[in-house]
Order: C-alpha cells, then structure tokens, then sequence
C-alpha cells in the first residue's frame, strides 16, 4: 500500500484517546489496516506517541495504528476535522 501523508486527528478526538487511556478499558477500535481494509479489535490502549511527526496509539498487546487510520473507538467515529497544528 502506498504511503499517506500523516494527518492529524482533531484536537477533540486527541483528548478522547487520552481519556481512553486513563480509564484502562477494554475499547472496541475499528481502523484502516495496512492494506486499506477495515478491520476490528478489542483491546486496552497502552499509551499515544509521536513518532517521526506521526501519532500512534499503542494497546496491550503491543500493536500500534497510526492515528489517523482510526475510523471508530466504541461509539466515538474518528476522521474527517483534523487539528491544525
């Protein structure tokens, strides 16, 4: 698959994520894979970081999704209004 420019989350959707973080849940995330396809898991975020101007979300069991490849986390949708920054 050919790489996407990073685009940034909206600042809301950030604070969402974080909140997420904190309360250590089981959160059912649906994200854009590798190969441009939908895919779904259940699992605990672990932390957010920036890596080379990207963010990431890294869960328990150790997989990472680029930031803006989330499309769902529980009933909040993600994409669409990005934070300038």
């Amino acid at each position: 698959m050919k790489t996407v420019t990073y685009q940034p989350i909206d600042c809301n959707l950030y604070d969402v994520l974080v909140s997420f973080a904190m309360s250590n849940q089981v959160v059912n995330i649906t994200y854009q894979n590798t190969l441009g396809k939908s895919e779904n898991i259940s699992e605990r975020i672990q932390d957010i970081f920036t890596k080379q101007k990207e963010e990431f979300v890294l869960l328990k069991n150790g997989q990472t999704i680029r930031l803006d490849n989330l499309k769902k986390i529980n009933d909040q949708k993600f994409g669409g209004q990005y934070c300038s920054i």
